[in-house]
This record gives structure tokens, C-alpha cells and sequence, in this order.
């Protein structure tokens, strides 16, 4: 993994007036493959799968990939869960001596989320992890200066 600081969304640098000068990232991976969700996720992971494959940065998921994407579904819906059973239930419980303490799907919940953000970098799911990849939206125009400062 690359260190230092995570390489700004093009965008960002065109709002800023691009100060370094530098030619902005357009590249384009390889042509999209079909990903099929493991056959050991549940229903509802199947469908978070879905709609990760479906809506990532054109051509960037690749088979290699699977496991990371897999692991990314199970956060996502360990997470749906943890927020779904702390929102319904309370938000203090009684520890078994008798004191306050937060409900363990906080815990959960929290731990999740920082798992989740983590793997959607890593995947380009995120405007800076697509940054570092070099990844495209594929609603950019090719030439971002003219479709921004040139009417």
C-alpha cells in the first residue's frame, strides 16, 4: 500500500485551480467481468453483492477481487444488522455487576463501519480510494477542465 497522503479526487483539484499544473488521471481498467457472489452468502448478502458489483467503477472489480468484495458484503450487512437491532433496542444496558454500560450492538455497529470504510477504499468505493486507483467516474467527461470552467 502506497504511503503518505491519499491522492485528492480530480474533481477537488479543478475547484482548487489545479495547482501543481499536473495532467489529470483518466485511466480506465480493463473491461468489466462478471463477478458471481459466492454461493455461501445469505440472501441478503447476495443482494448487497449486487448492487456493489453493479454500481462499481467501470471494469475495476476483477476475479481476484471476490473475497475482498465478499468481505466488504459481510461488514455491510453485519452492519445493517448491528444498526438495526441498537436502534429498536436500548441504548444502556446493565453490566452483569450492575453497571451502565453502552449496548454491545454499538460496539458492533462502531467496529463495522471503520471495517467497511477500510474495504470500500481499498475496492475505489470511495471519491479518494478511486483517486488512487486512477479510476474514472464513469460520468466524467473525458476533458474535465473544459466541461468545468468552459461554457
Amino acid at each position: 500500500m502506497p504511503s503518505g497522503r491519499k491522492p485528492k479526487p480530480a474533481h477537488l483539484k479543478l475547484v482548487e485551480g489545479n495547482p501543481g499544473k499536473r495532467k489529470l488521471p483518466h485511466n480506465e481498467f480493463s473491461k468489466p467481468r462478471r463477478l458471481r457472489a459466492p454461493t455461501w452468502l445469505t440472501k441478503e448478502q447476495k443482494k448487497i453483492w449486487a448492487h456493489s458489483v453493479k454500481y462499481a467503477p467501470y471494469g475495476l472489480l476483477q476475479h481476484i477481487d471476490t473475497m475482498l468484495l465478499a468481505q466488504y458484503v459481510i461488514a455491510c450487512a453485519t452492519y445493517r444488522e448491528a444498526f438495526t437491532n441498537y436502534d429498536a433496542g436500548p441504548k444502556l444496558i446493565k453490566s452483569p455487576n450492575g453497571m451502565a454500560m453502552p449496548s454491545p450492538w454499538y460496539h458492533i455497529q462502531s467496529k463495522q463501519s471503520l471495517h467497511l470504510l477500510t474495504l470500500a477504499s481499498e475496492l475505489g468505493f470511495t471519491p479518494a480510494g478511486r483517486a488512487r486507483l486512477g479510476v474514472r467516474d464513469s460520468h466524467e467527461p473525458e476533458d474535465l477542465e473544459d466541461d468545468w470552467f468552459n461554457d
